[in-house]
């Protein structure tokens, strides 16, 4: 059943949207934006290495906002306790947001799909949430099939404008919601396809 999109504001801001860059981030090209998210996976296998140098890189590029949430293979890692120290160069988002020109932003820690009504960490995402981060997809909506329900639950009640992903490497790309996610736009921004070690051009996503 079609229901009434929420209505935004329009704010003309560039949003740059990737993911999954599995320690291959000095071999992207990275488009100018206002923005810029990462929805996790920024190393291979957790390697605190990767963790530093992709700050040290993140601290090269011009975006005014840099927004980062955790991978499923960031969320294990042995130094997953000092993630915000270490990415000095980002904000760096758990189960939080952030307002950036305007925009309230969520990032979520990485969970695996559940069934619906089974994470009751979801329920902390604020109704205004404009930007919603969370590395695995929404089901339904460029998940591979394997997104998560409970996520999807919670995005038609809460309606935000923009919902970046990441995680199924091979359903990177953009669609429209439908039905009770009328009116959001879904962002798989995974740059890897196949394994970790392959790597997919990124896309400039510019939404508000």
């Amino acid at each position: 059943m079609q229901q009434t999109p929420r209505t935004w504001p329009q704010r003309g801001l560039k949003v740059v949207c990737i993911s999954d860059t599995h320690n291959c981030h000095r071999n992207l090209t990275i488009p100018e934006g206002d923005i810029l998210v990462h929805a996790g996976d920024w190393s291979y296998f957790g390697k605190e290495e990767h963790t530093i140098d992709f700050n040290d890189w993140l601290g090269s590029l011009p975006h005014k906002h840099k927004i980062v949430v955790n991978g499923n293979h960031e969320s294990n890692a042995l130094w997953k306790g000092k993630v915000k120290e270490m990415l000095s160069n980002a904000t760096f988002l758990m189960q939080e947001s952030t307002t950036v020109e305007g925009v309230k932003i969520f990032g979520t820690n990485f969970f695996w799909p559940v069934p619906m009504g089974g994470n009751p960490y979801y329920d902390q995402i604020p109704d205004d949430t404009e930007i919603l981060v969370c590395h695995g997809p929404v089901k339904g909506f460029v998940d591979g099939n394997s997104g998560c329900p409970t996520l999807r639950t919670i995005v038609a009640l809460k309606k935000p404008k923009l919902v970046i992903s990441g995680h199924m490497h091979g359903a990177h790309g953009i669609e429209e919601g439908t039905d009770d996610c009328a009116g959001v736009t879904f962002v798989n921004a995974a740059i890897c396809k196949g394994g970790p070690r392959s790597k997919k051009s990124n896309k400039k996503v510019s939404i508000l």
